[in-house]
């Protein structure tokens, strides 16, 4: 029986839409040079460009291990994402656009619900009506994921498999365009946790609530330490070192410095001293400062405004 790769290798994903276009998934191997898992290559491989040319074996039908994992995630998913995306009626600025503002949207249906139609044709499916509510979009949407009960039948096909992953890249780009929730855990840079230290590394999330009333932390991964902190009294104390290493990394890298925010709040030459000693932020106790432009921009102190009139 002759060998079969993931169908993300095939060559007529060139023709495709990129935004549904499959990264190939390749096998990697293990470096001990770097330590680290590298893309594999053919020894007549000379291309210094390649990403990797030995494409990965398919073990579900037409799917590798990692690729039938995603649609099997995905098959779970997508059912409440396209209810979400048939909940937005205005049509939005999606997270991660730039849209001109000089001239009005001529769309006359929300781009989400373009985009729950794209999963839903991904699925075979027909798109929903646009009379239809949320509970017949959900019912819609139940008896499209309820064909695919017999996924390693469906992706033994070279369609199926295809129709697969196009609902995976679809689903990726909603869930990146139109969150339904914020985030759980995000990695802070570059810290390492105060309770370890070095032990423990660089191993700080920010976890976000997830329960209501639940509290902003952020939290040691490492199950052998169990730090956790509250968020704010956290970014109190660690901000001033964050900001240092931030700002020397950056000189390292040839960039710019960059301006905090409090940097932004500048004292006026004219002010007189003794009065504002806090005026380089904006904690500054004097009252006597006009903001005009934003928060942080400080143009003149009232009291001078007033001399001067």
């Amino acid at each position: 029986m002759t060998e079969r790769y993931c169908v993300t290798t095939d060559q007529f994903w060139q023709n495709v839409h990129p935004l549904d276009r499959p990264r190939r998934c390749v096998q990697k191997m293990w470096d001990e040079s770097t330590e680290s898992w590298v893309p594999a290559h053919f020894a007549i491989c000379a291309d210094e460009g390649c990403r990797g040319c030995v494409p990965r074996v398919a073990t579900h039908g037409m799917l590798c291990e990692t690729c039938h994992r995603k649609v099997i995630d995905g098959l779970s998913r997508v059912g409440e994402m396209v209810v979400h995306l048939r909940s937005i009626e205005k049509p939005a600025q999606a997270i991660g656009e730039r849209v001109s503002t000089s001239m009005e949207r001529s769309i006359l249906i929300p781009d989400t619900w373009v985009a729950a139609d794209g999963l839903l044709e991904a699925l075979g499916a027909a798109p929903i009506p646009s009379t239809e509510n949320i509970e017949q979009a959900k019912a819609r949407t139940d008896r499209a994921v309820e064909a695919w009960a017999d996924v390693d039948a469906i992706v033994n096909t070279r369609e199926g498999a295809k129709r697969a992953v196009v609902m995976v890249r679809r689903l990726q780009t909603a869930i990146r365009r139109w969150p339904d929730s914020e985030a759980t855990w995000r990695h802070v840079p570059w810290m390492l946790c105060p309770k370890g230290g070095q032990s423990c590394g660089r191993s700080l999330y920010r976890r976000a609530p997830v329960e209501y009333l639940d509290d902003l932390l952020v939290e040691c991964v490492n199950e052998t330490c169990g730090y956790a902190e509250d968020y704010f009294e956290w970014v109190g104390k660690y901000e001033p070192v964050l900001r240092g290493i931030i700002a020397e990394q950056d000189r390292i890298d040839g960039k710019k410095p960059r301006r905090w925010h409090a940097e932004r709040a500048r004292v006026s030459d004219e002010c007189a001293d003794g009065r504002h000693d806090e005026c380089a932020s904006i904690d500054c106790s004097d009252e006597c400062h006009v903001r005009r432009y934003s928060l942080y921009t400080i143009p003149k102190p009232l009291h001078l405004l007033k001399e001067a009139s």
